[in-house]
């Protein structure tokens, strides 16, 4: 396990987002507070793009596929 910060970039959404799963990824993968998740997904949905920090590349890739599957879009290098 490696000390680097990794970040996964959310940049956008699909239509049909389903939000309540993203801030639940937030709270429980990423162990956001359910007020900053809701911020970050509110970012998100205003077309801001948000990053997401995790020290453990096994909860990064747990996060990215549970974003994807919420209706997140990602940089297509992620």
């Amino acid at each position: 396990m490696s000390n680097d910060v990794i970040v996964v970039r959310l940049t956008a959404w699909q239509v049909g987002l389903r939000t309540i799963d993203l801030m639940k990824a937030l709270c429980s993968i990423a162990e956001m507070k359910l007020p900053e998740a809701k911020r970050m997904v509110e970012r998100l949905v205003d077309g801001e793009a948000i990053d997401v920090f995790f020290s453990d590349d096994e909860r990064a890739r747990e996060f990215r596929v549970m974003a994807l599957k919420a209706g997140a879009i990602m940089n297509p290098d992620e």
